[in-house]
């Protein structure tokens, strides 16, 4: 009985023992180099930086929230905004679709069409041919530009629409002026707005601190790489 207690006791202690170290055959993990650790660092400060700008975005939709309610003039200046953005597209197109409806805009559109056929079937793209038709064809490409910027220099609807959308954006920078003042003296913003800097601080600090290390590892490894060649061996005296 006291035999078997002990034979007992020597297998449950040998289980502990094995249980408390590495199993049988279980490769031991690999400890990261310090490049690795150098770039998990950097990655670790970019995703800082990345949380910290949208803690930022959040407080100054928070100040901004609060500012559109209290001047709703504001909100009428975006709509004014995006009606002018409208308004210049549309008025773009117009001009531009006037512009293209020109007989000399057709027959360059013409002469592009033609001349990019006969590129794309030419059997010797470095000749002389084929570099006149390069030439024709960027001549034709660039009177259609052209046409087509007179156009909207010289239409009146484009010109106030475009007139139009610069005062729109004229206000709205005003009111953004207003509400980064106001971002100044909100507690919350001003609190993430620090600890993005720390945050941008540490990111700039582990980058070079990886561009160190790489160059560290490197040389560390030329130096073993030379250390590791066999001596040149020394030419002997021949016998006169």
């Amino acid at each position: 009985m006291k035999l078997r207690q002990v034979l007992f006791g020597l297998v449950l202690s040998a289980a502990m023992v094995g249980a408390s170290g590495p199993a049988f055959g279980q490769a031991v993990p690999k400890q990261d180099t310090p490049v690795q650790v150098a770039r998990k660092q950097v990655a670790d400060a970019t995703t800082a930086v990345t949380t910290a700008k949208k803690a930022m975005d959040a407080a100054r939709m928070k100040v901004t929230v609060a500012y559109k309610a209290a001047q709703p003039e504001y909100a009428k200046a975006e709509e004014e905004l995006a009606k002018a953005k409208a308004e210049l597209e549309q008025s773009k197109v117009a001009a531009q679709t006037a512009a293209r409806n020109k007989p000399e805009y057709k027959g360059a559109a013409q002469a592009k069409l033609s001349i990019q056929e006969q590129m794309r079937t030419s059997e010797d793209q470095k000749g002389p041919e084929y570099q006149k038709l390069t030439a024709q064809f960027i001549e034709a490409s660039s009177l259609m530009n052209r046409l087509e910027s007179q156009s909207l220099e010289t239409d009146t609807r484009y010109l106030a629409a475009k007139t139009r959308l610069a005062e729109a954006q004229r206000t709205i920078e005003q009111y953004k002026a207003q509400i980064d003042e106001a971002c100044k003296a909100d507690p919350e913003y001003v609190q993430a707005e620090q600890m993005e800097m720390q945050a941008e601080q540490q990111l700039a600090s582990a980058q070079m601190n990886l561009q160190q290390v790489i160059k560290s590892e490197t040389e560390a490894a030329r130096a073993k790489a030379a250390a590791s060649r066999p001596p040149p061996s020394t030419p002997t005296a021949r016998p006169r």
